[in-house]
């Protein structure tokens, strides 16, 4: 009996608790904009979620979403009115803004605040891309620009074209991509699967990170260059590269078929060094390198 009355207050209480979490107020706006070759995307965002995926057509679609979060309704209602959006386009231009307003007595909002645009592109659209604590997604797309990122996280699924990345303590995964990817981070773990493309170009600059390659095609050029990371290089095209890899104070980890070398506190891992093929090249300091 007791442990029946226990289930029962349990299951109680998680009801009221679902109920509790579904108090949010929220609202839709849209906005479309005609395409031309040579027309940009730019956005100033804090604690967005962006999100690129392929137009069907030849028109540039955004969905802003934004909500308000409380186990009062009316709270959630009331702070809704904390978005602050902009969108709007001036020549070739397209501008995505947001904010949200918070008084001088306040410490913070009472309501758990999201936002999220979703645009619809065609390929080859110019991006500069600024978000704070949020995260920035795309996929199935060509995309060419640059994103700055702090404190958040970036996902790249099937994409090609020619991209670079700006971030600060900002997680990125990469996997399909074709083309031109460089990536300058601070202390945020990075994974790179399924790199290809003929003079593909993949640069990674970080500090303080894990780093994993998998899987990175024979046309694509390498240039990494980290600082107390670990990087775990798995099931990579080594023998059709021109291999060079740089460890200062760390010993690198390899399978039995590849010999490195050691001076002091260098340790060297070269194959094909002579040989005119992409390059794969590492220069670390104090960091784990394991080649599987």
């Amino acid at each position: 009996m007791k442990q029946l009355l226990f289930f029962l207050l349990l299951l109680t209480y998680a009801l009221v608790s679902y109920a509790q979490e579904q108090s949010v107020a929220y609202q839709t706006k849209q906005y479309s904009y005609s395409y031309s070759k040579h027309i940009s995307i730019k956005s100033n965002c804090e604690m967005a979620d962006i999100v690129f995926v392929k137009s069907t057509g030849k028109s540039i679609e955004i969905r802003c979403t934004y909500s308000a979060k409380h186990t009062d309704k009316s709270i959630a209602a009331k702070e809704l009115e904390r978005h602050n959006i902009l969108v709007r386009e001036n020549f070739n231009d397209i501008y995505i803004s947001n904010y949200f307003t918070i008084s001088s007595d306040e410490n913070e909002p009472k309501a758990k605040l999201k936002i999220k645009f979703e645009i619809s592109i065609p390929d080859e659209v110019s991006l500069e891309i600024h978000n704070n604590f949020g995260s920035f997604i795309a996929s199935n797309v060509s995309l060419k620009g640059i994103v700055y990122q702090d404190f958040g996280k970036i996902e790249l699924n099937n994409l090609s074209g020619d991209l670079k990345i700006i971030s600060n303590l900002t997680n990125i995964f990469s996997d399909n991509y074709s083309g031109k990817l460089e990536i300058r981070n601070k202390s945020g773990d990075v994974t790179i699967k399924n790199e290809k493309g003929n003079n593909a170009l993949l640069f990674i600059e970080n500090t303080n990170a894990k780093i994993n390659l998998q899987n990175i095609s024979s046309g694509v050029n390498v240039k990494i260059h980290i600082s107390n990371c670990s990087i775990n290089i798995d099931k990579n095209d080594l023998e059709n590269h021109a291999v060079n890899i740089e460890s200062i104070k760390q010993p690198i980890i390899v399978e039995s078929k590849y010999k490195t070398e050691s001076k002091g506190n260098k340790y060297t891992l070269l194959i094909n060094a002579e040989k005119p093929l992409p390059g794969f090249i590492i220069q670390s300091t104090l960091s784990t390198i394991k080649i599987n």
